[in-house]
């Protein structure tokens, strides 16, 4: 599974999840150790980014008709609606859920970006 991550990628995730190289296969007690001095580094990084101390990193400008030009992808999705079910007219609570899980997928890789109201 790994290798089916492109290596720049892979380095971003690790680092955000504080993993080590070949964690699966640490003893557990040295994967703990090694995982809490990753996850403060993590900490201190955020840290010293929201006191100014470090560069906040910033993505390319990209305009929204650009965006839905390119269509779909691993880190571009679309939602017609976020609120209202396009099938019967009426609000629904599932087409929020839909979004929900949307930003949590992003929030769980490497981000993404979310359009409303782009079938």
């Amino acid at each position: 599974m790994e290798a089916t991550i492109p290596p720049h990628e892979r380095e971003a995730m690790m680092e955000w999840h504080a993993l080590p190289p070949g964690w699966w296969a640490l003893p557990y007690e040295d994967f703990l150790k090694e995982r809490r001095v990753r996850m403060a580094r993590v900490v201190r990084k955020g840290y010293q980014r929201l006191c100014g101390e470090l560069p906040v990193p910033t993505a390319p400008s990209v305009s929204v008709a650009e965006l839905v030009a390119a269509g779909e992808s691993g880190s571009v999705e679309f939602k017609s609606t976020l609120r209202t079910n396009l099938h019967t007219g009426q609000p629904d609570e599932k087409m929020h859920l839909a979004a929900l899980k949307t930003i949590a997928g992003f929030l769980n890789a490497s981000g993404g970006t979310l359009v409303i109201g782009v079938a």
